[in-house]
């Protein structure tokens, strides 16, 4: 019976590949053996699967009624989806005691086959499955003596269904080729196959188990008149799509390539919505004919063309051909040992500037990736042939190897286990009027008992699949760019800027044309010496000569802009002496004393300089501007409001929130939801600022925070801005490096915070400090968020050897990461990544705002404030300051506008954190409370 139950229907195309004759024995061997042994009722063995499993159980509880008696294992336990709970509870009847047997061979395979074959009942499937993983760690996997045998054996017979070229084509027919009405019987009217994003008219995650909601009947044809507007799940099916499209950036005349269709939803979409020309690609010859007659009755044919052939066969007229790549629910079907090769032909399809892959891709944490990638789970064995899925860290290491970069990750699993539910639904009330005949008139050769098992099989995909804790759904976007910049490190000081400086006044004219070719804007040179400090390092050479005013500029960031987008042709304005310097700059560290130190230099100016160029709430990071902001172009377009400067916290405003206190309190809004912050929660922020985020965090969202700052200078002003704010109860400030948290801080947050802080840190420190995160977060339902300027993973071994002007002359010390390094060490501090979402394009316009509020009050602000701080400085000192800090706002903004620089915004977790939900583009459409 075993082997009816992993026996796949012979669809069209099961039988293209020819597959391993000993690898096909060896899994009928398994199947029938396993098959033979359940038939040994040895009844010692269910108090042996009890106690072996079962005792353990701590959270729900499971009732196994068995040869008349009853057994009670767990303990109350209430499950949360998006406001809505119920208590966790399950009952197993069993029917056949043979059932003990196959879970003491393979529980996984065991339950799946007893509950198909009719040997147990159960009547919450979806529970039971969540207690199994809940449970998880205490009942060890449901894992017995012989299961790591049983896997082990089926792993390699399940290699038979390897993903080449004749391999995929069968895997997806097993699959596919079903038949395209038995999908349609439980697909939304637009037929996607893969998770929806409900919105607020469907009540969100949970509105099917709040209410009774419309479903549409079964969708017969593209031109069926509707009977009902689209319910909730088409509308999630929609938003799905809209957001693919926008993350790629598709418009009129963008030439598009999807690869796995399916039926043909976001081809119609993207051209008959956006204007674009779509390449559409599919391995299902059943597909193909009923995507065909859509797009026909869609009058489309002109825009779209369907091919069939696999990813591999791709014609050369392909190569750079297009704007973007799209795949929705394909790369469970690639295969792990193939997915470097995936991302190596996504990237030779993509034009070589300006283009974006965009991919969904259900996930499993990287805390278990070890364990998944040596097993085969119910899913690949019985209802996707050589089917895998993959983790966020072997993603990003694919992706970045291919020489592509990431722009954002996004999770929106938390909405997969309603689609599976809505899926559920219509698979249950459609099962005998339209998925029974479909099969039957496709395969007229199934029996009752064939049906019988196929319609259990599917009840227990769509339910075992819900558990949004064991798998992850990500929409990743990948943007093909090619970036500049660098953050490195400095040494030698005084020797170097000495021999710089020495050798500079050479006037040594002919090397005017040496080694370097400015391409436009306009540059004065006032002084000959520059072309030396050009010769011995451009990077550090041209920000001397600026602030030495050897140079003049008429637009400082667009020359940046120009080195940039030239950068291939210039060469990185390296000279020969160029690899010298940067060598001997090799040399500031974090460590402890090195830290304060280093964070010293900056914040320590004094706190008056940043409150003539910050907003009102002090935060010195990357803003979110809004429509009423006019986006992150606004101030481009037209001149917009500027507070004057804050002078203390109970300052009376003048007019009303400008742009960029906004932007900065839309940020703080997003963290603290990001990070789940509510009444009672404990949270850490790790390097404060001035407050705004400590103050947000207690003063509207009720939480108690302890905030960390190694800025003796910002220690003095936050502790009055908190007594200003009447938190002083709730937020508790330390002067202490992240290294030396007290032992009671040991488990103890709800979330720990850091804004803006990371980039201090330093790469040698990174898993340290993930590790020190990991230290401090309690074990379960606690959140890390974080916000850290990054280099695209293609720059980052030249990056990470560099030194250029901003760690030189602004942050010592500091240094970006790039987001596959962020990943590697957060995987390997025993964290997942939730999402990861690239603000980056708002911190152009936010450079560019402290810029406006840097030279409009600088005389009567911030010279005042430095000469208070530091009398000893000259005029000269002033001017040379006022144009290092015109030239960091310049540079930094030319590279966040060219996406040479992101600035990431990441949520961290532990696996199996039931107080997620998604966070899909939260940042453009949240709902923030109003500030107390």
């Amino acid at each position: 019976m075993a082997t009816k139950t992993s026996k796949y229907i012979e669809t069209v195309n099961y039988h293209y590949a020819k597959r391993a004759l000993s690898l096909s024995a060896l899994e009928s061997i398994l199947n029938n053996g396993q098959e033979l042994l359940s038939k040994s009722q040895w009844t010692p063995l269910r108090n042996f699967g009890i106690a072996q499993h079962f005792l353990s159980v701590s959270r729900g509880v499971l009732t196994i009624e068995s040869e008349g008696e009853t057994h009670e294992f767990g303990k109350p336990y209430d499950i949360q989806t998006d406001g809505y709970s119920w208590p966790l509870s399950a009952k197993l009847t069993v029917k056949e005691e043979n059932f003990w047997v196959r879970m003491l061979l393979h529980a996984d395979f065991g339950f799946a086959d007893a509950f198909m074959l009719g040997e147990i009942e159960v009547d919450k499937l979806c529970d039971i499955f969540k207690i199994f993983v809940l449970n998880r760690k205490s009942v060890g996997e449901l894992s017995t003596l012989l299961s790591p045998i049983i896997r082990a054996i089926s792993y390699i017979a399940n290699l038979r269904l390897a993903n080449g070229v004749t391999g995929s084509k069968s895997n997806i027919s097993a699959h596919y080729d079903l038949s395209n009405d038995f999908f349609a019987a439980f697909l939304s009217w637009d037929l996607t196959y893969s998770c929806s994003i409900f919105d607020e008219d469907a009540k969100g995650l949970a509105g099917d188990l709040i209410e009774p909601r419309p479903i549409a009947p079964p969708r017969r044809s593209y031109n069926d008149v509707r009977t009902i507007e689209m319910d909730d799940l088409e509308r999630g099916q929609m938003a799905k799509l809209h957001l693919i499209a926008q993350r790629a950036h598709i418009k009129p005349g963008s030439r598009v390539l999807e690869i796995g269709c399916g039926w043909g939803s976001f081809a119609i979409l993207a051209a008959g919505t956006y204007g674009a020309t779509v390449d559409s690609i599919t391995i299902s010859d059943e597909q193909k004919v009923a995507v065909d007659k859509n797009i026909a009755d869609a009058n489309l044919s002109h825009a779209i063309t369907v091919h069939v052939m696999d990813y591999r066969q791709l014609p050369e007229h392909f190569h750079n051909a297009f704007d973007a790549v799209v795949s929705i629910g394909v790369m469970e079907h690639v295969g792990i040992e193939f997915m470097k090769g995936w991302f190596d032909k996504i990237s030779w399809a993509m034009k070589p500037e300006g283009s974006f892959k965009v991919f969904t891709m259900t996930t499993v944490p990287d805390t278990r990736w070890n364990q998944y990638s040596t097993e085969v789970d119910f899913l690949r064995k019985y209802i996707y042939p050589g089917g895998q899925l993959s983790s966020v860290k072997t993603l990003v290491n694919d992706i970045t190897a291919a020489g592509l970069n990431i722009e954002s990750i996004e999770n929106i699993g938390p909405h997969y286990p309603r689609t599976l539910r809505e899926w559920g639904y219509r698979f249950d009330r459609n099962f005998d009027s339209h998925i029974r005949p479909a099969l039957l008139k496709q395969h007229p050769q199934l029996s009752e008992e064939d049906i019988l098992i196929f319609q259990r099989k599917w009840q227990c995909v769509t339910i075992q699949s819900k558990m949004a804790t064991k798998t992850n759904k990500y929409i990743e976007t990948v943007n093909y760019h090619y970036a500049k910049r660098a953050l490195s490190l400095s040494a030698l000081e005084r020797i170097l800027n000495g021999g710089q400086e020495l050798l500079s006044r050479t006037q040594w004219t002919p090397l005017r044309n040496f080694g370097m070719t400015i391409l436009a804007a306009k540059l004065t040179v006032k002084e000959e010496n520059f072309w030396v400090r050009m010769l011995l390092h451009a990077d550090f050479g041209f920000a001397d000569a600026f602030m030495l005013g050897e140079i003049e500029v008429d637009k400082l960031k667009d020359i940046f802009k120009i080195f940039v987008l030239n950068r291939k042709s210039v060469g990185e304005l390296g000279t020969l002496l160029s690899p010298i310097v940067r060598a001997i700059s090799y040399m500031l560290a974090n460590g402890l004393t090195g830290s304060k130190s280093n964070i010293s230099a900056h914040y320590d100016l004094s706190n008056d300089v940043f409150a003539a160029f910050l907003s009102w709430d002090l935060t010195y990071s990357c803003g979110i501007f809004d429509e009423e902001a006019k986006g992150a172009v606004g101030d481009l377009i037209e001149p917009r409001p500027i507070a004057p400067p804050r002078n203390s916290y109970n300052d009376v405003r003048t007019i009303e929130m400008d742009d960029l206190e906004r932007s900065q309190m839309a940020k703080l809004h997003l963290i603290a939801q990001r990070a789940h912050v509510k009444p009672g929660s404990r949270v850490l922020e790790i390097g404060c600022g001035w407050g705004s985020f400590a103050i947000l965090a207690a003063g509207t969202y009720g939480a108690t925070v302890e905030a960390i700052t190694i800025s003796d200078e910002q220690k003095v002003a936050i502790d009055k801005n908190i007594a200003d704010a009447n938190l002083s109860h709730a937020v508790t400030v330390h002067v202490m490096d992240y290294r030396q948290m007290p032992e009671h801080f040991h488990n103890a947050f709800d979330a720990v915070v850091s804004i803006g802080v990371m980039e201090h840190v330093g790469i040698e420190y990174m898993k340290g400090w993930f590790d020190k995160m990991s230290w401090a977060m309690k074990p379960e339902g606690s959140f890390k968020v974080f916000t850290m300027s990054t280099v695209p993973d293609t720059r980052w071994n030249m990056y990470s050897t560099e030194v250029d002007f901003v760690r030189k002359y602004i942050y010592p010390g500091g240094q970006l990461s790039s987001v596959k390094t962020l990943v590697n060490d957060i995987t390997a501090a025993g964290l997942n990544v939730e999402s990861i979402e690239n603000i980056g394009p708002h911190y152009a316009r936010t450079l560019r705002e402290w810029g406006y509020r840097f030279d409009r009050n600088f005389e009567s602000h911030i010279r005042p404030a430095l000469l208070k701080q530091y009398p000893h400085l000259g005029p000269e000192d002033i001017l040379i300051f006022q144009r290092k800090w015109q030239y960091y706002f310049a540079y930094s903004e030319a590279g966040f506008a060219l996406r040479s620089i992101s600035d990431h915004v990441f949520t961290v977790t532990r696996e199996a954190n039931l107080g997620i939900t998604s966070t899909c583009e939260e940042f453009m459409r949240c709902k923030f409370p109003k500030s107390k």
